[in-house]
């Protein structure tokens, strides 16, 4: 055997496929932020609320999946039980709890009422929910084990 060979060929087929392995970890991620957006719907559905898809586009389901995008260009899940009303988005601004002017975009936002996040494109440009109408949110993190 030829370690040699063996080790430029590796090189060389790495390098054939490189955009290949970038994009891998952002998939893998969005895979992630996808399952958690899943569960939290799923989870409203076991607890008696109707389950809907606002804002598809074309008859799908767009999902933001970056911090970048204004959220009425996006699609969302409403969940409705009895006066109790939700809206699950995916990866939406919110301001920070400690009135710092901080923004932090989490993966999976859970946010309480219908008025809270544009629907449509206004004249005041949309910067982040108020912290006040979360009711909670989701973060998933990819971990990648590694010898130390």
């Amino acid at each position: 055997m030829n370690v040699t060979d063996i080790e430029n060929e590796l090189k060389a087929f790495i390098n054939r496929h490189s955009i290949q392995f970038e994009h891998l970890s952002v998939r893998e991620t969005a895979l992630l932020e996808l399952g958690a957006l899943t569960m939290a719907t799923e989870h409203y559905r076991l607890a008696g609320f109707t389950v809907t898809v606002e804002n598809a586009i074309n008859g799908l389901f767009v999902a933001k999946l970056s911090s970048r995008g204004y959220p009425y260009n996006l699609s969302w899940f409403k969940c409705v039980k009895g006066n109790e009303l939700y809206e699950i988005h995916s990866n939406l601004a919110v301001m920070g709890g400690h009135k710092d002017e901080a923004v932090y975009v989490v993966d999976v936002a859970v946010v309480v009422g219908d008025d809270k996040v544009p629907k449509t494109k206004t004249k005041q440009k949309w910067v982040a929910l108020d912290n006040n109408a979360l009711a909670t949110f989701a973060e998933v993190k990819k971990l990648v084990v590694y010898p130390m």
